[in-house]
């Protein structure tokens, strides 16, 4: 049962660290693109 559990305890560790790092991808994309529109809205604006 021990097994069982360590390695399940190794699989929830492992998607954590997969979706922080997803998530710190997700959060930079967003800046990135947030700063292009903001470039792009300076340009359209008079």
């Amino acid at each position: 049962m021990n097994n069982v559990k360590f390695s399940v305890a190794a699989g929830v560790k492992g998607m954590t660290a997969v979706s922080r790092r997803l998530v710190a991808m997700g959060y930079t994309i967003e800046e990135v693109g947030n700063l292009e529109l903001q470039k792009w809205k300076r340009r359209a604006s008079p």
